[in-house]
């Protein structure tokens, strides 16, 4: 709601330090997502302060610690975090994915990550799977095409699991992977040839 929206960069302005340009929400990703109970009598900036809180209470010291080992500031982790809390189909590969992240971010290679090009589109408001080649190719600052690096932000609120695969990648050389729908995981490869023919069978296999 408006009014929580407004919480949120009140908290935002008092509290935090990372750049808000080019954020539609300045806290995604920074409110942790989890079961909570309120009463009537909590305001809406309560329940901003827990949410933030509990984030808080979840990315411990050692978190810090290995964030600043790997030169990313806590907001970068969340960013990390929060794309693979987009592209993993189950817990078991999200520290591959992470690793595919990092090892694309060490080469300057552009991330090419469809969900946060989604997330630019719809300017923090639409998480749909299909995306269009126009889309693809209209630069913008949540565009892993045609950017390099990490978008500005958070494109979600990531869980526990994903913030440790972001500081805690799998060591790997691969750089692609693509979706294979009918065993909800995806297929890792390290040259570009070999993910062309990966992605050739699987959309083929898709089609049957």
């Amino acid at each position: 709601t408006e009014e929580f929206i407004e919480a949120t960069e009140k908290y935002f302005n008092n509290n935090c330090d990372f750049d808000p340009t080019d954020l539609f929400f300045k806290l995604e990703g920074h409110l942790y997502p989890d079961t909570y109970y309120f009463t009537e009598n909590q305001t809406t900036e309560d329940i901003v302060n827990q949410l933030v809180q509990t984030m808080d209470n979840v990315f411990t010291e050692k978190y810090m610690e290995k964030a600043e080992e790997l030169r990313f500031s806590k907001h970068e982790v969340l960013t990390i975090a929060s794309l693979i809390e987009r592209e993993a189909k189950h817990n078991g590969e999200r520290a591959a994915i992470s690793g595919v992240i990092h090892n694309r971010l060490k080469r300057d290679m552009p991330l090419q990550i469809d969900a946060s090009v989604i997330y630019g589109t719809g300017k923090g408001k639409e998480h749909r799977t299909t995306i269009y080649q126009s889309e693809l190719d209209k630069p913008g600052p949540f565009n892993t095409y045609t950017e390099r690096g990490l978008p500005p932000g958070p494109i979600a609120s990531p869980g526990k699991e994903s913030i440790e695969a972001a500081l805690y990648p799998e060591k790997h050389d691969y750089l692609y992977y693509v979706l294979s729908p009918k065993e909800d995981e995806h297929v890792f490869n390290e040259t570009y040839d070999n993910h062309l023919k990966d992605r050739a069978k699987y959309l083929n296999r898709n089609k049957n």
